[in-house]
């Protein structure tokens, strides 16, 4: 369904949801802090034409001018993790700075959105999501009880308004923002998670932000409305939110939509949004973001989650795949009373009579983000790489989070979640079902695997934190040997934000605000840690020589003063 601009979707109670909050209270976000500053007010335009306009007040004055002029497709972050969905770039950012140091500017942003800055030319994209009313204490739960407000909470979601905003490069100041859309989301979220927790994409002409359930969107990089698309409510299990973020390639924009119903990848047409093909996906709840690969006879679209799927670029067809689909917190979606839904190599997307559906299936523990379970784990064990996955078929973890990486021809990702198990795949190599002894199954490691943080490929070693933790291991890209690890990175105690890499250097940003800076290579080294006044769950860029941070309440530029 595609419905109006500025009533985009139908409120909870199937009603319309006009724009008409009170954004009083969001009028006083101008600090006295020394920083810059954004806040809201009402416009004077109807109900339906209402857009929340954004004031600037310029506080912040920083000692570096922005030197070097900066055209349009010249350089870019255009998506989550940038370039390729690698997490690397070009430039030389800083390793060093502080609140007082190399800090070109800080915007402060209204409401919580833990989506990623993109950036193209002389633009800044973030979108987040602000609530017109207050909202409620939450009400402490036992672990893994069920309600509004995912793991260890109970909060009713209240009416948001969900918003794009562009801001200039050289300054942080606002350029324009969009209302995309209000309404009270359907299902809560994560106590550390946000209504705008999807990356928004950019080709150079378009920029594409997706709020899930709350509608995907397209505008100019002046801000102007293209195309909008509703592509149904997600069933999210545990009310733990949305995160899956859409992808450009050519002239498709990509999207998985793994949830506790009737999950597909679908590919739309950039331009005007309409849709070129749609695969139905065995898959239950997953967070993990698509990514393409380049490889002869064609680009491959590979979605990391229970079973890793690479699907051809242009029909849709399932081309290989490795593991078992898992559930996670309620049945997979195309699955009832023992049918399932058959993948579909054909590429229609149709649905066919298959077995109990049983299978490998698990379902969430109590223990809510603790029972990412694994299933079918390496033999390589912790410290060592293994040649081949392990029993059970090597299927991935359910409610996979983390996003795969492709780096020298060799795909890598997580099998297990928590407790699970690395696996490399040689994706040239990768036909059909791909068993355990595969020529293409390079190594398999078990252990020592993250949660939510993706991992990192970069000048041929692959690196990862374990779980959501500061301990780093470094691993050989085709071999699987460990290098090092897992070694205690000092000031990174937590971080749901995923590694990025640039000159030599990779940066981990911590959930307290904190972001290490460790040297590239097989031997392990920490090179600084540096503190900002905010926290980070958001993945950084890299531009050139400057580094984005989007914390819980500013977006910072980092670059040599």
């Amino acid at each position: 369904m595609e419905a109006p601009w500025g009533n985009a979707k139908t409120s909870g109670d199937g009603g319309a949801a006009p724009f008409a909050p009170d954004l009083g209270r969001l009028a006083t976000w101008a600090h006295a802090d020394g920083t810059r500053a954004v806040s809201c007010e009402r416009s004077n335009e109807s109900p339906q034409e209402t857009r929340l306009m954004f004031v600037t007040a310029t506080v912040f004055v920083c000692s570096a001018l922005f030197s070097n002029a900066v055209s349009e497709g010249e350089d870019a972050w255009s998506g989550w993790r940038g370039p390729g969905g690698n997490g690397i770039a070009e430039g030389s950012p800083p390793i060093e700075w502080g609140e007082e140091l190399n800090v070109r500017w800080k915007t402060a942003i209204p409401g919580k959105g833990s989506s990623s800055p993109i950036v193209w030319g002389d633009k800044v994209f973030v979108t987040t999501a602000v609530p017109t009313v207050e909202e409620e204490e939450p009400e402490e739960r036992p672990r893994g009880g069920r309600g509004f407000g995912g793991f260890g909470r109970s909060k009713p979601p209240v009416e948001h308004v969900f918003l794009v905003v562009a801001l200039d490069r050289k300054d942080g100041s606002v350029v324009w923002e969009q209302l995309a859309n209000t309404l009270t989301p359907h299902q809560g979220t994560h106590g550390d998670g946000s209504f705008a927790s999807s990356t928004p994409v950019t080709d150079g002409e378009r920029i594409y932000a997706s709020f899930g359930s709350f509608g995907l969107f397209a505008y100019t990089l002046d801000g102007e409305p293209v195309w909008q698309k509703d592509l149904g409510d997600l069933d999210i299990a545990m009310s733990f939110g949305e995160g899956s973020s859409p992808i450009v390639y050519g002239d498709l924009l990509i999207h998985n939509w793994d949830h506790n119903g009737d999950s597909f990848i679908v590919a739309l047409d950039k331009v005007t949004g309409e849709e070129r093909w749609r695969q139905a996906r065995e898959s239950a709840t997953t967070w993990s973001t698509p990514i393409v690969v380049e490889v002869e006879g064609g680009p491959q679209v590979i979605v990391g989650a229970g079973r890793t799927i690479a699907y051809d670029l242009a029909t849709g067809k399932e081309l290989w795949a490795y593991g078992q689909e898992q559930s996670f917190g309620g049945p997979p979606g195309g699955r009832e009373g023992g049918r399932s839904r058959d993948r579909d190599r054909d590429g229609d997307g149709g649905e066919h009579e298959g077995g109990d559906g049983d299978g490998a299936q698990q379902t969430a523990l109590a223990g809510g983000l603790a029972s990412f379970g694994a299933q079918g784990r390496g033999q390589g064990g912790p410290g060592q790489g293994g040649r081949r996955g392990g029993r059970g078929g090597g299927g991935g973890g359910a409610g996979v989070i983390t996003s795969p990486v492709y780096h020298d021809g060799v795909l890598l990702f997580v099998s297990g979640g928590r407790r699970g198990a690395f696996r490399a795949i040689r994706v040239a190599q990768a036909k059909g079902d791909v068993a355990e002894d595969s020529e293409a199954l390079l190594w398999s490691s078990e252990g020592d695997t993250p949660h939510v943080p993706s991992p990192i490929a970069y000048d041929g070693i692959f690196y990862s934190l374990k779980s959501d933790s500061g301990l780093l291991s470094a691993f050989d890209v085709q071999s699987g040997e460990r290098l090092y690890g897992p070694e205690r990175l000092s000031g990174l105690a937590n971080a749901y934000a995923s590694p990025v890499a640039a000159d030599g250097h990779l940066y981990f940003a911590g959930r307290d605000g904190t972001i290490e800076v460790v040297a590239a290579g097989p031997e392990f080294k920490s090179l600084v840690v540096n503190t900002l006044d905010d926290e980070f769950d958001a993945s950084p860029a890299i531009v050139g020589n400057e580094l984005f941070l989007r914390g819980r309440s500013h977006v910072y530029c980092i670059a040599e003063e």
